[in-house]
């Protein structure tokens, strides 16, 4: 082994280096001043050769002879602009790293006859605008990552890559359509196509994919998935967060019987859900944030094992569907933003899973007293509905609470009575409500450790039955300017300081 590495004042290397016939690695990396490599083809029991960020060094030696043991190239951050064709002779490379090759305009012809490459990176190759055409089968290649490059597309013979199972184009700005023939890579799993933005069409899946697990189409330009896509029978993951172009899904989405995510944040001209005419078991995750959704499918209650659904900001979205209390696995519901949202469904039956609910920024003026039926309902976070008016008698029955967010509901001016202790709810934020006075009945909050009433302009009175309050840590009355009072203390209170 020879470890050069950092020696930046190393301008080459002795052309004797090759008599080294059992040297194994040679570590050359960030030797920044290195501009030429001698012939090294000699150095036959060589299996790792490291030239990482050898930032002058623009030219590769000619491969005069096969060198069967070399296993893994690293010209990473170099001044390369192309290979030559003798890379060929590299008949054992298994590993082979171009990243951030910023001069780097082609690749040899002769790139496919690597049979052993398993792995081929080539992020950041910004000028790099061609990938060969893949003449020959390539049964080992298994990740092929050409993120960021100026690639306008692949090859049309990109199937040849039977063995590939991970292929990233992720910010290739470039690329405008996919090889018809996508569909063949039979043995691919991962595929990420994040921030190609001319990317207008998704090719047909003309047949079954059955490996294909996740497909990241975020930030492409495309307009609407193919009813074919169903032919990607294992897939788990699908994004298409940030496709402003997209104006539909296919009616047959619900047939991606193994989806686990789908997550379309920021799609902002989908205007609506398709119908869920089936059961789908595994979707877990459904992000619709940022949409111009009107409405949810009455069927979404065939979303049988959703737990967590975002709607964030969805500025047009004015109704939900009754059949909303169905989604018997849900653990988070985020409706924050939701700004034209006035009514919350009945709760008609027990969801016993539910821990999140946020309403924050809606236009609700009341939730409905089925609100109870929420038995597992640990944080509820309404801050800033400002036509808010009222809140159910039966909140009480929340005995999971936790925290119960309230600020800026300026039109809120009666909080109701606790009817029954609540062990569970620790923080209570009223500030900037139109709040006159507090129920007597505020000490059934056992374990209350934070109270917030600031800026709370109506506030005339606290309860005289505040000292019960034994738990609480923190009490913030601060811009309460008509409160003239305040409570006798008649016990103890250890924990408020």
């Amino acid at each position: 082994m020879i470890n050069l590495y950092g020696c930046s004042n190393l301008r080459e290397l002795p052309s004797s280096l090759q008599h080294l016939e059992k040297l194994t690695l040679l570590n050359l990396s960030f030797c920044e001043n290195l501009r030429s490599l001698p012939s090294f083809y000699k150095a036959t029991s060589l299996t790792k050769l490291d030239l990482r960020h050898c930032s002058n060094l623009c030219s590769f030696p000619e491969v005069m002879d096969t060198m069967e043991w070399l296993r893994d190239l690293d010209l990473s951050a170099t001044a390369l602009k192309e290979l030559p064709s003798s890379i060929e002779n590299l008949i054992g490379l298994e590993e082979l790293r171009f990243e951030h090759c910023k001069k780097l305009a082609c690749l040899p012809d002769s790139f496919y006859k690597l049979k052993s490459l398993k792995r081929f990176y080539l992020k950041g190759c910004s000028r790099l605008e061609t990938f060969p055409e893949i003449k020959d089968n390539m049964e080992k290649l298994r990740e092929l990552d050409l993120k960021g490059s100026n690639l306008k597309e692949l090859p049309s013979l990109i199937d040849n890559l039977i063995g590939l199972q991970c292929l990233r184009l992720k910010n290739c700005k470039k690329i405008v359509c996919l090889p018809d023939s996508f569909y063949k890579l039979k043995s691919l799993e991962t595929f990420n196509l994040h921030g190609c933005s001319r990317l207008e069409t998704f090719p047909e899946v003309m047949d079954t994919m059955e490996m294909l697990s996740s497909l990241d189409l975020s930030g492409t330009a495309l307009k609407e998935l193919p009813s074919s896509i169903d032919n990607l029978i294992d897939l788990k993951y699908l994004s298409l967060n940030d496709c402003e172009n997209l104006v539909c899904l296919p009616d047959n989405f619900y047939k991606l019987k193994s989806l686990e995510g789908f997550y379309l944040e920021g799609c902002s001209r989908l205007e609506t859900f398709p119908e869920v005419m089936d059961t789908m078991e595994m979707l877990e995750n459904l992000d619709l944030s940022r949409t111009a959704l009107k409405e949810l499918p009455s069927s979404i209650g065939n979303l049988i094992s959703l737990q967590d659904l975002r709607l964030k900001n969805c500025k047009n979205l004015v109704c939900l569907p009754d059949s909303f209390y169905k989604l018997k696995s849900l653990t988070i519901f985020h409706l924050h933003g939701c700004s034209r949202l006035e009514i919350f469904p009945e709760v008609m039956d027990t969801m016993e899973w539910l821990r999140d609910l946020d309403l924050s920024g809606t236009a609700l003026k009341e939730l409905p007293s089925s609100i109870g039926n929420l038995i597992g309902l640990v944080h509820l976070n309404m801050d800033d509905c400002k036509n808010l008016v009222c809140l159910p008698d039966s909140f009480y029955k929340l005995k999971s609470l936790e925290t119960f967010y309230l600020h800026g509901c300026s039109r809120l001016n009666i909080f109701p009575e606790v009817m029954d202790t609540m062990e569970m709810l620790m923080d209570l934020d009223l500030s900037g409500t139109a709040l006159k006075e507090s129920p007597s009945s505020i000490g059934n909050l056992i374990s209350l450790q934070h109270l917030r009433l600031e800026n709370c302009k109506n506030l005339v009175c606290l309860p005289d039955s505040f000292y019960k309050l034994k738990s609480l840590k923190e009490f913030y009355l601060q811009g309460c300017s008509r409160l003239e009072t305040f409570p006798e203390i008649l016990e103890t209170m250890e924990r408020l300081w």
